[in-house]
């Protein structure tokens, strides 16, 4: 009697091929050479690079420094510190809206990147 090996070897090799078809496709095993895909988590929120390092402060800070808040570019920084150089210090966060540019939004955007040093120290408080 005489084996069939040829017909023998393909069926264990497409046995083996979908076995790890199988478990690749599971997530369970990569195709040779290549990384395997991980799960993506949610990504890290862009913090400016001034806000890395603590709290703005609004009436001290070059329009640079402010441009890196949330809410304020160049143009808006610009015309912080040109309100601020018309009128002193700003007393808070609600004196911004006075500022062409600044409404609701962009005021709430910044909230958590602000501080008003400046106007404490010029009230004596």
């Amino acid at each position: 009697m005489r084996m069939k090996w040829p017909g023998f070897a393909a069926a264990i090799l497409v046995a083996a091929l979908l076995a790890f078809a199988g478990g690749y496709l599971a997530g369970q095993r990569p195709i040779a050479g290549q990384a395997q895909i991980s799960r993506m988590s949610a990504p890290e929120p862009v913090v400016p690079t001034a806000a890395r390092q603590g709290l703005i402060d609004v009436n001290s800070a070059t329009a640079a420094e402010l441009a890196d808040i949330p809410g304020v570019g160049p143009v808006i920084a610009g015309r912080i510190v040109e309100y601020r150089e018309r009128g002193g210090p700003l007393s808070g966060p609600e004196e911004l809206l006075n500022i062409k540019g600044i409404g609701e939004k962009a005021l709430e955007k910044m909230r958590d990147y602000i501080t008003f040093g400046g106007a404490d120290e010029n009230t004596g408080g």
